[in-house]
């Protein structure tokens, strides 16, 4: 938790210095595009659509949240995007992420501190890092990718206090159970859980799952959806998709 909060430090101070001093918001007020931020939020460098709750004692920095969209109590969200109808529950901490549309995501989600070389003579981001950690570094270029990007796909739940390694993709319409450390990338449709987390099973069978990514239906509009509201409200694991 202490390198994430010296990340989002340094981001803050980074930003501040190009973009500004950023917004923070003292009392909870709802802006012309109806977007709702509530009390001590604060919003630097980032792009905010319309029907977005930044929710109380949250940060975000140089990100994106699309519309429709929901940031939970105490989230730190940088250099990232969430995509529209996607929502982030309380406690969170996410950096350098791409999240999908339609994704359901538990409090205490952990994703974006960093990784570390197995392979160097050391682990210490004294000898690989260019930032000043320890008030000075011995390089003064990286030799080691600490932030790779963490993608989430569309259509994911991720339960209570998930914790994902850098540079993961995780696929459309899987499910991560509470707890999990995910280390390797998910398939579609793949339900995960454990330390490190493992494939439990496929939420359906092969034809299926394709049948699913052949409509591809997070891609669709507003108006398609609510055309087509019947198709989500029933079990399709035993009946077609129509």
């Amino acid at each position: 938790m202490k390198r994430f909060i010296l990340i989002i430090v340094s981001y803050v101070r980074y930003y501040k210095s190009i973009k500004g001093t950023g917004v923070r918001i003292k009392k909870s007020q709802i802006d012309g595009n109806n977007n709702i931020f509530n009390s001590n939020s604060f919003v630097l460098a980032s792009k905010i659509y319309g029907n977005t709750t930044v929710n109380s004692n949250s940060i975000v920095i140089n990100s994106t949240l699309s519309e429709f969209t929901k940031l939970g109590v105490n989230c730190a969200f940088a250099n990232s995007t969430l995509g529209e109808f996607s929502y982030i529950n309380d406690s969170s901490n996410v950096n350098n992420t791409k999240i999908g549309r339609f994704c359901s995501i538990g409090p205490g989600l952990k994703v974006g501190y960093g990784a570390h070389p197995v392979n160097f003579l050391s682990t210490s981001p004294l000898f690989y890092s260019s930032k000043p950690w320890f008030g000075f570094a011995l390089t003064n270029k990286d030799e080691y990718e600490e932030h790779a990007t963490t993608v989430i796909g569309n259509d994911v739940w991720i339960g209570a206090n998930v914790f994902l390694m850098d540079g993961v993709t995780i696929g459309n319409g899987s499910i991560i159970a509470a707890g999990a450390v995910v280390t390797k990338d998910v398939p579609d449709y793949a339900i995960v859980g454990g330390v490190p987390a493992k494939i439990i099973k496929y939420r359906f069978v092969s034809d299926k799952i394709k049948e699913i990514q052949n409509l591809n239906w997070w891609d669709k509009d507003l108006e398609w959806l609510k055309k087509n509201a019947h198709l989500f409200q029933k079990d399709i694991s035993i009946s077609p998709i129509k």
